[in-house]
């Protein structure tokens, strides 16, 4: 991301890429690209990895931190084994296919969120070097007491959504959910290429007392969490 400090761009399809997003609703085709982790969101990992494989051939590094399941934790190995830089796998979150992939590919260390998901990634890949980071929440932040964001125009229940505004995300699923109840609202808070298309669909179907689709910044957000009533997350069926 541009936004990150010291980010370097680098130009690969994204998960938003036509081509991924067909190919994986295609009946047949969509089964046997999600068999080898091709999936938009690992598609988008597997081009990101091999335009970062041409840059660290020119930029080597002291120490390398890789996302991406297999496709990160490939990239890792061969850097390891290129130019002997440590290599740390930090984990999305619970043990899955994307985890057992990055793990089976031996990174100097993997970090997990929590003891139980460390250890249980260690059973799966015996001589792992598991090791355990807790995820950085400031508790003296986010508390239940404080300021919250004004959304008095709104019907109680609120509903919260936070993320990008992408596809991936499934957000259009929450608008369309909270459109089968007969009260409450949403909010969606984000930035991405589906803004124009949420906000015309929440306003179509929730209307300007039921719908906000709107943006904050990071020491913003403990306000927004206080006002609602009520967390949701979304992810879109894509073998539809």
């Amino acid at each position: 991301s541009p936004d990150a400090p010291y980010a370097v761009p680098l130009r690969f399809p994204d998960r938003s890429t036509r081509l991924a997003v067909a190919a994986n609703k295609t009946p047949g085709i969509g089964h046997f690209l999600r068999l080898f982790q091709l999936d938009p969101l690992n598609w988008e990992w597997l081009f990101c990895a091999l335009a970062a494989k041409k840059w660290l051939l020119h930029n080597p590094c002291d120490l390398l931190v890789t996302e991406g399941g297999r496709w990160g934790g490939l990239l890792g190995r061969w850097a390891h084994r290129r130019f002997g830089v440590p290599v740390v796998d930090v984990a999305h979150g619970a043990p899955s296919r994307w985890e057992d992939a990055a793990a089976r590919c031996r990174p100097q260390a993997y970090v997990s969120l929590t003891r139980v998901s460390a250890d249980e990634m260690a059973r799966r890949v015996p001589g792992l070097a598991a090791r355990v980071i807790p995820i950085g929440i400031d508790l003296d932040r986010f508390t239940p007491d404080g300021p919250r964001a004004d959304l008095s125009a709104l019907r109680r229940p609120v509903t919260l959504a936070v993320g990008a505004l992408e596809p991936l995300k499934g957000m259009d699923t929450l608008v369309r959910a909270a459109a089968l109840r007969p009260t409450g609202s949403l909010v969606i808070l984000g930035r991405g290429p589906q803004h124009d298309e949420l906000a015309a669909l929440g306003q179509s179907l929730l209307g300007p007392d039921r719908f906000l689709l709107t943006a904050a910044p990071a020491e913003e957000m403990p306000r927004w969490y206080r006002a609602a009533d009520v967390f949701a997350m979304s992810r879109p069926c894509l073998s539809r």
